[in-house]
């Protein structure tokens, strides 16, 4: 019988079998999603084209990179989102959203929701990324990374969940669902 045949594949349609045969990668990394909490809209980011995605144009994805080797995918993805965005505040929560496993080369690839308090105006590094982008949920930018939209489409829910907790809907009598600021709301009280 043949392994390498009947080995299962992947969760992620980027995943195929190893070029030669009997090779596995040991890579970890970590991606993020940012939210701010103030707003419920989170930050993209316009990666430049990679060596191995010289094929792709200019896609939006998420923030992270590669881990080292003692490193867990929390802190990696924390200093990763702040190496890239120069963002030198606290984050609020520290969500793990999606975890993936290649089958093939032992790829490993955690993806979290880093919450902050409010947007703020990333320096981002231009040797790795052109441009960033808040967006509300569902308004994703064009062209979307085939994985980042895949794991939207996966993690969805869990994303959306966690927006909702952080804002208030009002109208529910009219069947009209809009968002307000917390902080806007007990302000309004006082």
């Amino acid at each position: 019988m043949n392994f390498d045949i009947t080995r299962p594949r992947s969760n992620l349609p980027s995943s195929s079998p190893p070029k030669r045969p009997n090779v596995r990668m040991n890579i970890r990394a970590s991606g993020a999603l940012i939210m701010a909490k103030e707003t419920g809209r989170l930050l993209f980011a316009l990666r430049k084209i990679s060596s191995v995605d010289r094929d792709r144009g200019h896609e939006w994805n998420l923030w992270g990179g590669k881990l080292y080797i003692h490193e867990s995918p929390e802190t990696g993805v924390i200093r990763c989102a702040k190496e890239q965005t120069s963002y030198q505040g606290d984050f609020v929560d520290v969500i793990q959203i999606y975890s993936f496993v290649s089958l093939y080369t032992n790829f490993r690839y955690y993806t979290y929701l880093l919450i902050v308090e409010e947007e703020f105006t990333p320096k981002i590094d231009t040797k790795i990324i052109d441009n960033y982008q808040w967006v509300e949920y569902g308004e994703f930018p064009d062209p979307l990374h085939p994985v980042a939209k895949t794991l939207l489409d996966r993690a969805g829910n869990k994303i959306k969940d966690v927006i909702e907790k952080n804002l208030i809907k009002e109208g529910l009598a009219n069947g009209n669902f809009s968002t307000i600021k917390l902080k806007n709301l007990i302000e309004g009280l006082v």
